[in-house]
């Protein structure tokens, strides 16, 4: 977050939104796995907070 701020500072640009990887499966059946996956989501959700974003594209799964 930090290298990223760092790069914004000073410009006329703005997060919009966050798209990133996760860990884990939201969909898993594996109570474990979807906590991982949750808990990987709030990090998320936390930086685009730090950044200004006010948007977070959570996507299911990745192929």
């Amino acid at each position: 977050v930090k290298e990223i701020k760092d790069a914004l500072r000073g410009r006329a640009i703005k997060v919009s939104a966050i798209c990133a990887g996760f860990d884990g499966f939201i969909l898993s059946t594996d109570p474990a796995i979807r906590k991982q996956c949750r808990d990987t989501m709030n990090e998320i959700i936390g930086a685009a907070g730090e950044l200004g974003s006010v948007g977070v594209i959570i996507v299911p799964a990745f192929n």
